[in-house]
């Protein structure tokens, strides 16, 4: 090869990628835009949106680059007079900013305005107003889904402490006798780890060396197996995240002893932690990842730790139970720029943080999957199930699915062979999770196959359902059924029913497709379902021949 032929071939990757990134419809025939979610990230005092070190711009950045199929639709909003870079004025992605902003002005706020709230509060006083925390409890309860955060002591307790679920998720003040969220107390929350010093210093917090969270596992019976997943906010496309940045005091989440109380406020009322829609156990809120203090750490000229644990992120599944899902971080230090992309003016590699190094990158970008994760989960049912459909789309048209499917052009969908539908199954799952995580690949298809009747059929599957684990009974069989198969061989259905369905579309109409889709995949479940059972109903028989023979002899 020439080093013309190279250098064209080369133009020819970057016009490429040039047009995945800013003109997919150009590059994909079958390219069907993404889910608008409206986003409002709400800070005070001094944090901002902006370069400094104190600013929230990384992580900005990260979610207004987010990835297909989500097009996170930025407001910006200070609780203070800030403009500039604060609020990153030269940056034409952000849709709109709001200076001066409270929650309580239908000019800045109002339930139908934004799809998800993100607070990062440090201000400790003086705390938002009644009809605030009134107007954030309806937006709530009304489906929309919320991310707070504070630092140690009592920093973001102005807007945090009174807002329902909020309140009870997270420590808003450091707590007595122990001084658990102090600043430089044996038991403060220290995550710093050691990085290329001699000794502890409070500057590690900027370097390439992340503390080590433990996630929550969540456990799903598959056959005579189980399996094994994160919460999906800690759901990366190498495995589960176990990286945090890291800083000398953090805040603490934790899981609420009373979740029967009702919030009274402004003459309203709101449950703060209401029944399941349908019954079932009561879903509450849980701490996903734990933080470890290592003892001994001074972070430079502070008092030396006490070795403990403590809840760095906290989540709340409000779908179930009809309201907007809820996330608390220990801190907004696992956010902004001085802990992710190193302290303005200090000395290498302090300067550039996770960037300074390709294993600190490597790291950051896990970190960063966390933020999009968290973006995409609180999302309300709505705008998730629009996600998942085009995850789906994407997935009908990937090169590796589209071959599978080829050998079922010309078959009717009910008579192809189930071991070819379970194939393509098991191949559109592999891609999926190669493209997004395990966690994804898992529940899309438990959100496709999902019938009313299932849940009976298949009580652990769902490895992220509440269980009430104390009235169960103990298992009374051998679980001969592993649901796996069943649930791929539904999915592979209906990856080949939409393609049948629209192989011959050169162009498809954006705005009639959800329905369409629909029904397509209502139908290729079905028929993949009804499969699945013939399929196991034969197996099921040649068992039964089988032991009989040998039982007769």
């Amino acid at each position: 090869m020439t080093r013309l032929d190279e250098r064209e071939l080369r133009e020819l990757i970057d016009r490429r990628d040039v047009l995945h990134a800013l003109e997919p419809q150009r590059l994909h025939l079958r390219w069907w835009r993404p889910c608008s979610v409206r986003v409002l990230l709400v800070t005070d005092g001094g944090l901002d949106f902006g370069s400094g070190d104190f600013g929230l711009r990384t992580f900005v950045t990260t979610l207004l680059s987010g990835t297909y199929p989500a097009h996170f639709r930025i407001t910006l909003a200070h609780r203070r007079s800030r403009g500039g870079d604060a609020m990153m004025e030269d940056d034409g992605r952000v849709e709109r900013r709001i200076s001066g902003f409270r929650f309580d002005d239908r000019g800045h706020f109002a339930a139908d305005q934004y799809d998800q709230l993100w607070m990062f509060g440090i201000e400790s006083a003086p705390g938002i107003t009644d009809r605030e925390v009134r107007a954030v409890a309806e937006f709530m309860d009304a489906g929309g889904g919320v991310f707070a955060t504070g630092d140690h002591a009592a920093l973001g307790r102005a807007m945090g402490e009174r807002i329902p679920r909020v309140r009870s998720m997270r420590l808003w003040d450091s707590t007595p006798g122990v001084d658990e969220v102090s600043m430089g107390g044996h038991r403060r929350n220290d995550t710093n780890r050691r990085g290329h010093d001699a000794a502890s210093t409070f500057d590690d917090q900027s370097d390439d060396v992340p503390q080590v969270i433990t996630p929550r596992w969540y456990r799903t019976r598959v056959g005579l197996f189980e399996a094994v997943y994160p919460h999906p906010l800690l759901c990366g496309p190498d495995g589960a995240i176990t990286v945090m940045p890291d800083h000398p005091h953090e805040g603490e989440c934790h899981e609420p002893a009373d979740t029967s109380q009702v919030v009274d406020v402004g003459g309203a009322s709101f449950v703060e932690y209401p029944p399941a829609v349908g019954g079932g156990p009561k879903p509450v809120p849980e701490v996903i990842a734990t933080s470890t203090v290592l003892g001994g750490t001074k972070s430079g000229t502070k008092d030396a730790t006490q070795g403990h644990t403590f809840g760095g992120i906290a989540a709340y599944d409000g779908h179930l139970a009809g309201v907007g899902r809820v996330v608390t971080d220990a801190t907004w230090h696992h956010f902004v720029n001085i802990n992710l992309i190193g302290a303005a003016g200090a000395a290498p590699p302090k300067d550039s943080g996770f960037l300074a190094t390709p294993a600190g990158a490597s790291h950051l970008a896990r970190v960063r999957t966390y933020y999009r994760n968290t973006a995409t989960w609180i999302s309300p049912p709505g705008l998730l199930r629009c996600m998942n459909r085009r995850l789906l789309w994407d997935l009908v048209w990937h090169h590796r699915v589209v071959e599978a499917v080829a050998t079922t052009a010309e078959v009717d969908l009910r008579r192809a062979h189930p071991v070819l539908l379970w194939h393509i199954g098991k191949q559109a799952r592999d891609v999926l999770g190669r493209r997004t995580s395990a966690c994804q690949s898992v529940r899309l298809v438990l959100d496709l196959v999902w019938q009313e009747a299932l849940p009976e059929l298949f009580p652990e599957v769902d490895p992220w359902l509440p269980r009430d684990l104390e009235s169960r009974p103990a298992p009374q069989q051998v679980p001969w059924f592993d649901p796996s198969p069943v649930l791929d061989l539904a999915l592979g259905s209906a990856v080949t029913a939409v393609h049948q369905a629209f192989a011959e579309d050169e162009q498809v109409d954006q705005d009639s497709l959800d329905e369409r889709l629909d029904e397509v995949l209502a139908r290729g479940v079905a028929v993949g379902l009804e499969r699945a059972r013939e399929s196991a109903r034969e197996a099921l028989e040649q068992l039964d021949a089988l032991v009989q023979r040998v039982t007769t002899r």
